[in-house]
């Protein structure tokens, strides 16, 4: 039992590479370890509507299979090794007449394929293999075929689970996947982890998602530090850190910086870091300020050729833009000329609505430095929205740099203005850390 606790924590850190970037899905992560507990695949959920995380495990742990059987395992390579299930791929396209338009190449980030492939070719490879996951496997036909159904077909011996899916249709994995199981001649060994410390882990890890399920969206703020706390000497973050960082751009439906940041930067806001799978999509950028006429509009993230909207905010008035509210707040257009961006400003509601019955709509990103964000918390709106602090840590210093105690007044440090979080999770990301913080 000690190994599955050791395989599950890879799982979640695995998971915790691409929190957010599955939302409206949970981040989940997966492993497939064979009879001498050798791990034949580490996956996570990396987008919506892609491959769910034991999905993919399942795929890549067949494709390792089947590389050592021809003497073609390449763990560092999994294109390499992907090759060793050419024949099988396209004998499998003859005989089904199935997903002839799928290459192999593109059949990872197709789940309905895998589903299929997996169930016509597995040959008894998964016997006595153990499957273990963050989150008990989906119960329901949605974007992708049903989890619960592929495993009960693969005749593995067991299934090691942390978060139970108590949501709504999806429910139920577990116990489909053994009736099912059963009814095809094989029992599988199904089991809930047990050790509270790693269970909440696992609800950690769902934070997010279940956040964004029960109030309709979810807002990171995210700030870069270099280890004395400067985030404003030049660029702090590393190649990998940034890569995320435009992942997350790419399916968020917003980004807001305050208009300090648009000033003295002139970001270009844009996704063009971002991995394949999630797009070129550009969010819309919101900029706080009390005098959009000071913002300049030559700046990169006003290029046209964006095609996005740009709004201005006071701070009080962000989540009420974003909101479905029972009073909400005016908005002022300003003139559009064709083929250049959408700007607006906002003004208040004539009547603040009452925080229970605002809901935050979407994924959202906030950048910004330690002085927004303690600006923000004053907030009421703000302090009561479902969120995370996201602080990419660099390992340098800069000598000359900026000095964070600058950016707050020193009247406002006292034990009741003090803002505490909970760390959920710290990843590294090259040589950076990510800081899941949750106030």
């Amino acid at each position: 039992m000690y190994i599955d606790e050791l395989v599950l924590e890879r799982c979640m850190q695995k998971a915790w590479e691409y929190q957010t970037l599955t939302l409206p899905n949970p981040a989940v992560g997966a492993a497939v370890y064979d009879e001498n507990h050798e791990i034949l695949s580490l996956e996570a959920h990396q987008k919506a509507e892609l491959p769910h995380a034991e999905v993919l495990a399942l795929f890549w742990a067949f494709v390792a299979l089947i590389a050592r059987e021809n003497h073609t395992q390449n763990p560092q390579k999994k294109e390499h090794t992907l090759l060793a299930l050419a024949p099988l791929w396209e004998k499998f396209q003859r005989e089904q007449g199935e997903f002839g338009d799928v290459t192999l190449a593109d059949l990872p980030t197709n789940s309905a394929a895998i589903h299929a492939f997996l169930c016509a070719c597995h040959g008894g490879r998964f016997s006595g293999k153990t499957l273990i996951l963050t989150l008990e496997p989906c119960n329901h036909t949605g974007k992708t075929p049903p989890c619960a159904k592929l495993i009960a077909a693969l005749g593995l011996k067991r299934v090691l689970i942390a978060a139970r899916d108590e949501w709504g249709e999806s429910a139920g994995g577990a116990a489909r996947l053994v009736r099912e199981a059963r009814e095809s001649g094989h029992e599988i060994l199904v089991e809930f982890f047990t050790n509270p410390h790693l269970l909440q882990k696992a609800q950690d890890l769902l934070y997010p998602f279940l956040a964004y399920r029960e109030s309709g969206g979810f807002c990171v703020f995210k700030l870069a530090s270099r280890l004395n706390g400067d985030y404003k000497s030049g660029q702090i973050s590393g190649e990998k850190s940034r890569e995320f960082t435009h992942n997350q751009r790419a399916v968020a439906d917003s980004i807001t910086i305050s208009g300090a940041t648009a000033r003295a930067d002139r970001p270009r806001l844009d996704t063009r870091y971002a991995s394949k799978i999630y797009g070129s999509q550009l969010p819309d950028v919101g900029i706080f300020t009390t005098n959009p006429t000071n913002i300049d509009r030559s700046m990169p993230l006003f290029d046209q050729a964006f095609n996005r909207v740009v709004r201005f905010y006071d701070e009080r008035d962000f989540l009420l833009d974003f909101a479905k509210a029972s009073q909400p707040s005016t908005r002022v257009q300003t003139h559009q000329t064709p083929g250049t961006p959408h700007i607006s400003s906002t003004c208040h509601a004539p009547q603040t609505p009452c925080i229970q019955d605002l809901h935050i709509q979407g994924f959202h990103i906030i950048e910004g430095g330690f002085g927004l964000f303690h600006t923000l918390c004053t907030i009421e709106h703000f302090a009561a929205m479902p969120k995370l602090m996201l602080l990419h840590l660099s390992t340098t210093l800069a000598a000359h740099g900026f000095s964070p105690m600058r950016d707050i007044p020193l009247s406002s440090f006292s034990a009741e203005s003090m803002i505490h979080f909970t760390l959920l999770h710290t990843t590294q990301l090259g040589e950076d850390l990510l800081l899941w913080l949750k106030p």
